[in-house]
Order: structure tokens, then C-alpha cells, then sequence
């Protein structure tokens, strides 16, 4: 922004796309980015260049963009919450990283590195117990990198002899998750997973009643049949 452009603006302040000139600039959860600023967003890639708020003069920038979803970005697109047009011009190449449980021996690996980073930041030289990495192999880590950052360092805080016991937290079934009323969604899962678990438990909540199903959802009984129609073209059964 400019200087005087607003209360508080004191001085010219360049912004992450200034700074990042001639370099590079890490869009992370580009999903999560309101449909309003994605406009914003595709104006400045495709013109290659910013305005200042509170100025005139549109700023040349030189800068690769690289952006990253945890999310299935097509299911994104399915949702709405990604742009069409945005996607197309930041998928020039995409790379698609798999779950870590599907990465074999990444996550000892990465349960190594954390550890280390561990050790010279608090100064020990804890090692992980006897039969530690067979679990860490043996658990599916629905969280995740994060999971396992996270199992690693509860583990080396509650450490007291110099040898870290990785226990991946189990997950408890919550009740909600056998009750037929309620529809429970676990992190990680896609926005279609979600779409389609919630359209097949209202739906069963109001006996297969699509006119019902759609007045609980706040959509039109069209838009049920057109979500039923695009499950089914991917596999999904009714």
C-alpha cells in the first residue's frame, strides 16, 4: 500500500509480491483463498503486474508462483471453491504427493529428521527405543507428516531416560460415528468424501425423500439428482 492510503498507513509498505520479485512466492492451501481474491489473484499472473492500494501505477513482477493444496484439487473444482480459470493457469506442472503411509520407509526417514532437529535444539542425544520404527511402519498415520511430527515430539518431551517410545495416538470411535443421525468427518478426507457422506446420510436420514433431503441441505431437489448423477459416473453407487 501507499503511504496515507488508509488509517495506520504510515509509510509505503511493498507487498508479498513486490518482495518476491525476481524470485519465487509459496501459495500454500491456494483452496482456502475466497473466490473474491482468487479474481484478484489470476489478474495479477495473467497481467504480471500489482497496484498498490491507494496508488495508480501498475508494478511489473517477475515472480514463479508455486501453490499447494491438501485438498483433491479437482473435487475443489466440483465445489466451487476453486476457480476454473485459476486452476488451469497455476497447473502449468503439478506434482501430487502421496499419503505418507503409502511413502514406505519416508516416515522413518522423517521420524529420524524430527528426532535430530529435537536433539540439537534441546541439546540431548535421546534415541528411539528398541521396536520403535516397526510401529511407526505398522501404523497408517491418517494425519499425516503433522501426525508424526506431532507423535515424535510428545514422545521426546515425556522421555525421561534417554530413549524415545513413539506411541501413534489410536483414534477413539466417537459416538456421533455410529450414530445414524450424524455424519462425522475426519481430516484429510476430500471435499468429494465429504459431499458424498453427507448427501448419503441425509438421504437415509429422510428414507431416500430427495425433495426432503434437499430442503434439510438448502439446495434444490435438480441439485440432488445432479450430484447423484455425478457420484454414479464416478462409481459411486446410489
Amino acid at each position: 500500500h501507499e503511504r496515507g492510503s488508509f488509517t495506520g498507513a504510515n509509510s509505503r509498505h511493498a507487498g508479498y509480491f513486490e518482495q518476491a520479485n525476481g524470485g519465487t512466492l509459496f501459495l500454500d492451501e491456494i483452496t482456502e483463498m475466497p473466490g473474491a481474491l482468487q479474481v484478484y489473484l489470476l489478474r495479477v499472473l495473467e497481467s504480471g503486474t500489482v497496484t498498490r492500494v491507494g496508488g495508480s501505477e501498475s508494478i511489473p513482477i517477475d515472480v514463479r508462483i508455486v501453490a499447494a493444496t491438501n485438498r483433491d484439487a479437482h473435487a475443489a473444482l466440483d465445489a466451487g471453491a476453486l476457480r476454473d480459470d485459476l486452476y488451469y493457469r497455476l497447473a502449468d506442472f503439478t506434482l501430487a504427493l502421496p499419503n505418507l503411509r503409502e511413502r514406505g520407509e519416508d516416515v522413518l526417514q522423517l521420524a529420524r529428521h524430527f528426532l535430530d532437529h529435537l536433539n540439537v535444539r534441546h541439546g540431548t542425544g535421546k534415541r528411539f527405543a528398541d521396536g520403535t520404527e516397526r510401529a511407526l511402519l505398522r501404523h497408517s498415520w491418517p494425519g499425516n507428516v503433522r501426525e508424526l511430527r506431532s507423535a515424535v515430539l510428545r514422545a521426546f518431551l515425556s522421555s525421561e531416560d534417554g530413549v524415545v517410545r513413539v506411541r501413534p495416538a489410536t483414534r477413539r470411535v466417537r459416538a456421533a460415528e455410529a450414530d445414524p443421525g450424524a455424519v462425522v468427518f475426519n481430516v484429510g478426507m476430500s471435499y468429494a468424501q465429504i459431499e458424498r457422506e453427507m448427501l448419503d446420510r441425509t438421504l437415509a436420514h429422510f428414507d431416500n425423500d430427495r425433495t426432503r433431503t434437499a430442503r434439510a441441505l438448502g439446495v434444490s431437489v435438480r441439485t440432488i439428482h445432479n450430484q447423484l448423477a455425478r457420484l454414479r459416473s464416478r462409481g459411486v453407487e446410489e
